[in-house]
């Protein structure tokens, strides 16, 4: 049986390398342990992919900023006049700089090949094993499941018009960018895990939610930033 260290740090008892084994025996024949989530066959392949395209990506950004401060050590800036260095129109600066010398530019496609595999993989997998239920809830020691949702919240916040937008900029004000991409993360992992429960699609509250939910707190808080201004405020509520 697999179990959490976590959950055997919590049982009352001397916890030495001397008698572990035998102590966890007595544990596992008194019921005071539960197995862990073991994930089926296909997930584990789906979750061993991801974590190898993660590991990719790593490494193709550390090797294009490579690139990049070595040019830059050339006083050649190309960043600032391309938006990729390693793009189309970089890739062609670089074999004109480097008169032919092919090391970097051959690393950079190796790795993009190896992620397109990667994601073709994926892909497929994701169809195999759509409609299955999955286990979302986040431990403390799941570090690529909180990489993964803080990934996906820096780009939900950047859909215009949306609830996980407005949610950021208002948390955002009040704690900092990072607790409250932090908020945008836990929030999408509760959405996941009532979408799976219920075999519900997602839908989005949307920019004004928060406008409608407390709209007392909202006029309040408009009415004071005019007053503060210089504005004399006449409040007449819509019939």
């Amino acid at each position: 049986m697999l179990v959490n260290a976590q959950h055997v740090k919590a049982v009352p008892e001397r916890k030495t390398d001397v008698g572990d084994a035998q102590w966890l025996a007595e544990l596992l024949a008194h019921g005071l342990v539960r197995s862990s989530f073991v994930p089926p066959a296909r997930i584990q392949e789906l979750r061993d992919l991801t974590r190898t395209r993660k590991q990719l990506a790593r490494e193709l950004s550390q090797h294009t900023l490579r690139i990049q401060k070595v040019l830059e050590d050339a006083n050649l800036k190309l960043a600032s006049v391309l938006s990729s260095v390693v793009g189309k129109s970089g890739r062609a600066m670089l074999k004109a700089i480097v008169e032919g010398e092919t090391n970097h530019p051959g690393l950079i496609d190796t790795l993009q090949v190896a992620m397109k595999e990667v994601d073709d993989s994926v892909g497929k997998t994701l169809d195999e094993s759509a409609g299955k239920r999955r286990s979302t809830r986040l431990r403390k020691g799941g570090t690529w499941l909180k990489t993964t949702l803080v990934t996906c919240a820096w780009t939900a916040v950047r859909t215009k018009d949306s609830y996980l937008k407005a949610q950021f900029m208002r948390l955002k004000a009040r704690r900092g960018a990072k607790k409250a991409i932090m908020a945008i993360a836990a929030s999408m992992l509760t959405a996941c895990f009532f979408m799976l429960r219920d075999e519900v699609p997602y839908k989005d509250l949307g920019a004004r939610h928060f406008d409608r939910h407390d709209t007392g707190k909202t006029i309040g808080r408009l009415v004071k930033r005019l007053e503060a201004l210089g504005c004399e405020v006449d409040i007449k509520r819509a019939a």
